[in-house]
């Protein structure tokens, strides 16, 4: 069994890119009589909702423009749109210095048409979603790697989000994606040849299969945390900086988030935990248990806590967990195991990423025997 993974087109960067700016000098209502009056000879999509003005401009920028004491306009930017005229959705933004100053520069253009005087240079950078698209030739591995994903353990400062039956179509794509949330931060997986086969815009150059990884950074306290800049830098410098050092980021957070190392089938991971020597068989029974709670429960925190049930009170639980987790990293396993009609080892989503930065493709390979 061979799988081959690489990034595709050769790129990790940022996609969604978004800003705020307030607008002393220009009320909610001119900026409305200008957006309407604009709608009769281009092809935005202007509408006003819940005391917002929303102007979806066909160039990948959406101006949202909120009806408060001070005016504050939102800009909303699909950079590939906006700069590459790339209208497929499969790749994701070049942050070059280049393609950032031209994104600059469409930007003023096309909101100025709105907002007099606008300049994107005195915005406010609020959100930037650092991605990275990993192409294989196996769509069956993408779907496994979703279902191991959803059974990680998190941090408890990270909440599951799961699309709710109101919306259309909600099992199956639950089932091919995945996404953690917290107050500053979004870890999205899913995948990207469903998406499109479901909006039927899969582009006719579509690889076999194709898994969208997402980190948003969602407010500025996030964005300064991980572009440790000057306090003084450009949003330009910043978005420069991010798009460089995306793919570290998100591997880094990966596996912090749903850990490393390989999934291996129930049966295989029990004989390697039979196997290891220089541990107590306490330590093993125990470890055999986490592996079988993991295997039973559809989340990582369901697992965990009913893994917490079986231990001793005069334990230290948390640290007891921590120090089994760590035993299985050791041994180069993810305490996730695979589905029952997947025989053999499949690596973590983190091992992927890591592989694939590290070696530019990674061609995966394992027989019966590992």
């Amino acid at each position: 069994m061979k799988i081959t993974f690489k990034l595709f087109e050769n790129l990790a960067s940022t996609h969604t890119i978004e800003f705020y700016i307030d607008l002393p000098n220009m009320t909610f209502a001119e900026i409305k009589k200008v957006a309407f009056e604009n709608k009769t000879r281009t092809k935005d999509k202007t509408y006003t909702d819940e005391g917002y003005l929303f102007v979806r401009m066909s160039q990948g920028v959406v101006l949202k423009v909120g009806d408060f004491d001070t005016t504050r306009a939102y800009l909303k930017i699909n950079p590939r749109i906006l700069v590459e005229k790339d209208f497929s959705y499969l790749g994701i933004f070049n942050a070059s210095q280049e393609n950032i100053e031209k994104m600059y520069s469409r930007s003023n253009e096309l909101v100025g048409n709105y907002i007099k005087g606008f300049k994107l240079e005195d915005a406010v950078l609020c959100r930037v979603d650092l991605c990275l698209n990993i192409e294989s030739d196996d769509p069956s591995s993408t779907e496994e790697q979703i279902r191991c994903l959803k059974r990680c353990d998190p941090r408890r400062d990270y909440e599951l989000y799961q699309f709710d039956p109101s919306q259309k179509n909600y099992i199956e794509k639950n089932r091919h994606s995945f996404s953690l949330c917290s107050k500053h931060y979004k870890l999205t997986v899913y995948d990207k040849i469903f998406e499109r086969e479901e909006r039927d815009v899969l582009p006719t150059q579509a690889p076999n299969a194709l898994l969208r990884v997402e980190f948003s950074l969602q407010d500025e306290d996030a964005i300064a945390y991980y572009a440790p800049l000057e306090e003084s830098a450009l949003a330009c410098d910043v978005l420069f900086w991010l798009g460089k050092n995306s793919g570290n980021i998100i591997a880094k957070r990966l596996r912090s988030l749903v850990g490393d190392g390989y999934h291996f089938p129930l049966p295989t991971l029990l004989n390697m935990i039979e196997g290891q020597k220089g541990i107590k068989e306490k330590t093993k029974r125990r470890m055999r248990s986490l592996v079988e709670t993991f295997s039973l429960c559809t989340n990582g925190e369901q697992a965990s806590r009913m893994f917490f049930l079986e231990l001793p009170k005069k334990v230290d639980r948390s640290r007891y967990y921590t120090k089994l987790r760590r035993k299985f990293s050791d041994m180069g396993v993810n305490i996730v195991p695979l589905s029952a009609n997947w025989k053999r080892p499949l690596p973590s989503l983190t091992k992927i990423v890591d592989e694939i930065l590290e070696n530019g493709e990674w061609v995966f390979s394992c027989d019966d025997s590992y």
